[in-house]
């Protein structure tokens, strides 16, 4: 309400009109106009007015607001509208606002108060980590409509019941962190005595775990679990202080919860872990058209700083495209490097039949096997450097284009660490050969050569202690047919499968 340039306003009415649906729902109905408000009206009517006093000093402008509660049950919309009337201060003239009409206020959509738990889109993806750390396993958002809460209570799930991997879980909600110890009875982190405030809109809340550090020694388990979070319970008052709860697929009082939209992605927990990075490959175009030795691919494994690794196995992909029919290239003599060492006579580069590429056995496109004859330990946080290598012949170039060969090191697609298996390495044609093609069994019969499944990357956590009941290994075990069994596959470690190399004749 702007006042006159000439001259002040004596203020003298306030009138409110109410449709039909606010005046059955709405009570304290009062108005605020610059610093004076009015008293309330305890139960409004469609048309209500106040005798007020009230001075709009000329050239003024102040804000006219009306205010009254609106009943919870309210789901409709509603509208208001003012009429104010007074005097001039020195003419002595009548003036009303909008002409002496009432002037319409926005129309009020009203709807019950609503909230919904999900998973944030934050939320980290799939990983292997290592433990003895804290790290952020999942994200949740809480919105809420037509309302404010504050958030009491939550109830976080582990899967699988791997919660023996764990020391304590967080929630956060950026500014307060609520810390709960792992109930293995029901499988959860009860987080109480919350006060999280969720205002109308999003809030999201970041849960965190402390992981202990995972061991295995063939009878208990807790290394390669997979402690993905689902937030299972929320409990919240509404802005009038009424408790609202929330069950993952289950009847709620006001919190919906779906449990397919509140779960993390995997997080497997090992003591270490190794991450592969690929190394470009250069210039090697002009040893592929003169059969020269060539570097086919290379790459960089680090070992997490939390403790050593081991590689047992991994297994390249190479694919030959002849351009120039007059000759097929091929590949042989086959050779492992580690940084400038030439370590081919540690390992045994293969076929997965089991044929050696050592020699002038070739092959085109298919698969080599690179097994360490005993295992290649990598020390926690230090990197090595390695280099596959091999003699081509059959490569040329032409007007036509070139011969090429790709490779690159290849992942696994589904995971080993499941429920309470443990991971023994076994021979493919000879159980107790740790020069063969390595298979993984959970089986405790490891006389049976090629049993279990065949992998493109085998590793291990070192995590075995004691004495392993199976087996008889003590600690961390190598053997084929009598190993420890703290052996994996490459799920979801990081950046596997590596990118291709491709290399053309020149």
């Amino acid at each position: 309400m702007t006042g006159s340039t000439t001259e002040a306003t004596n203020v003298h009415t306030l009138r409110v009109d109410l449709d039909s649906t606010l005046a059955d729902a709405a009570s304290n109905l009062y108005v605020k106009m610059g610093s004076y408000t009015t008293t309330a009206k305890a139960n409004p009517s469609t048309t209500n007015s106040w005798s007020v006093n009230y001075t709009l000093a000329k050239g003024t402008t102040v804000d006219v607001m009306v205010y009254a509660d609106a009943d919870s049950t309210m789901t409709d919309t509603g509208a208001a509208s003012v009429l104010i009337s007074g005097t001039t201060a020195d003419s002595g003239t009548s003036v009303s606002t909008n002409s002496g009409s009432v002037l319409a206020g926005q129309t009020i959509t009203f709807g019950t108060g609503r909230s919904t738990a999900t998973l944030d889109s934050t939320t980290p993806e799939a990983a292997v980590v290592a433990g003895g750390q804290l790290v952020t396993a999942a994200k949740f958002k809480f919105t809420a409509s037509n309302d404010s809460y504050t958030i009491t209570e939550a109830k976080v799930k582990v899967n699988g019941n791997n919660g023996a991997v764990i020391q304590y879980a967080t929630l956060s909600d950026g500014t307060n962190t609520y810390t709960s110890a792992y109930d293995s009875t029901n499988n959860y982190f009860n987080f109480t005595g919350m006060s999280i405030s969720a205002p109308e809109g999003s809030t999201s809340l970041t849960a965190s775990l402390m992981l202990a550090t995972p061991s295995t020694d063939g009878t208990t388990i807790t290394t390669g679990k997979d402690v993905k979070l689902t937030l299972y319970y929320v409990k919240a008052l509404n802005s009038q202080g009424v408790v609202k709860e929330g069950y993952e697929d289950a009847s709620d009082s006001g919190v919906t919860m779906t449990a397919s939209a509140l779960t993390g992605n995997s997080l497997y927990v090992y003591k270490s872990v190794p991450t592969f990075t690929q190394v470009a490959v250069t210039g090697e175009g002009t040893n592929l058209s003169s059969s020269s030795t060539t570097t086919l691919y290379a790459f960089t494994v680090k070992a997490d700083t939390m403790g050593d690794v081991a590689l047992k196995q991994l297994k390249f992909v190479t694919s030959v495209s002849d351009i120039n029919t007059s000759s097929y290239g091929s590949l042989s003599n086959f050779k492992f490097f580690r940084g400038s060492s030439d370590i081919t006579s540690s390992v045994t580069i293969q076929t997965t039949a089991g044929v050696s590429l050592e020699d002038s056995t070739t092959i085109g496109s298919g698969t080599v096997v690179v097994t360490f004859n005993t295992e290649e330990g990598i020390g926690a946080g230090a990197t090595n450097t390695y280099y596959l290598k091999a003699t081509p012949a059959g490569f040329s170039t032409s007007s036509s284009g070139s011969d090429t060969v790709s490779t690159y090191l290849a992942g696994d697609t589904t995971a080993t660490s499941q429920a309470s298996n443990y991971y023994y390495l076994v021979g493919k044609t000879t159980a107790t050969s740790e020069t063969q093609v390595q298979y993984l069994t959970t089986s405790a019969n490891i006389t049976s050569a090629g049993s279990g499944s065949t992998y493109n990357v085998i590793w291990s956590d070192n995590s075995a202690s004691g004495t392993n009941s199976a087996t008889s290994a003590i600690g961390h075990v190598y053997d084929a047919g009598a190993s420890s069994a703290d052996w994996f596959n490459g799920y979801y470690i990081k950046n596997l499968p590596l990118s291709s190399t491709g290399i053309a004749a020149q």
